[in-house]
């Protein structure tokens, strides 16, 4: 209302946030093929949790599937969770 009564038909660029845009995610690429590291090490906390919990979900599913693919999976999380200590 303030932008209407002033005569302001746009919102300025300064008062727009870069995460608030389309091209937020610009330069960040998420592939189903090998992943490239150096891209993802200068990004947010939150697309590389994104990204950990979109390549874990087919995890997820195949733990579903069967015990011995729930045991594997779970025996593998484990061993990530060591390493990082």
């Amino acid at each position: 209302m303030i932008f209407q009564s002033k005569g302001i038909v746009q919102i300025p660029d300064h008062f727009i946030l870069q995460r608030w845009t389309k091209d937020a995610n610009k330069g960040i690429e998420f592939s189903d093929t090998k992943c490239c590291f150096d891209t993802y090490y200068d990004t947010s906390k939150i697309l590389r949790r994104v990204h950990s919990q979109q390549e874990a979900s087919p995890f997820v599913d195949l733990a579903e599937e069967s015990e011995d693919l729930y045991k594997l999976i779970i025996l593998e999380f484990d061993n990530l969770r060591v390493c990082r200590l």
